[in-house]
């Protein structure tokens, strides 16, 4: 690891051209929201990886659910899944904490398949696109 005489930081190369240059393979982890799920109250923190797991446990009543996000860092990137149980059908995620967009139009998601929400952050607003069936 280098960090050169401008504070540019190089991890597998000598001559960092940016604040962070990484030279090879970067892992991420994937964090799996463990603890009991509730609608409203539930947070997800993105302080232990920008890649969340969301699998309720328990069947969630169509409708609206509310989830709160905590720790997004301005100019980040995050994905979330929720897996559908087979009983929770219709349920329309909310996204509580920020200020947020969504494109396409946020929707249902489907009983027992995959959706897959995608969160940019410039520092104001939080961008979402998704998509689900998977």
């Amino acid at each position: 690891m280098v960090i050169d005489s401008t504070g540019n930081v190089g991890i597998g190369t000598t001559t960092p051209a940016s604040k962070l240059q990484v030279n090879g393979v970067v892992t991420n982890t994937v964090s799996t929201f463990t603890t009991s799920f509730t609608c409203g109250t539930s947070v997800i923190d993105y302080s232990t990886s920008n890649f969340q797991r969301l699998s309720p446990s328990n069947t969630i009543a169509a409708g609206t659910c509310d989830i709160g996000l905590t720790n997004l860092v301005a100019g980040g990137s995050y994905t979330l899944v929720v897996t559908g149980t087979a009983a929770s059908n219709a349920i329309i995620y909310n996204f509580l904490g920020y200020t947020f967009k969504y494109l396409p139009a946020n929707a249902a998601t489907q009983a027992g398949k995959d959706t897959i929400y995608t969160f940019l952050y410039d520092g104001t607003t939080v961008y979402v696109t998704w998509s689900g069936g998977y």
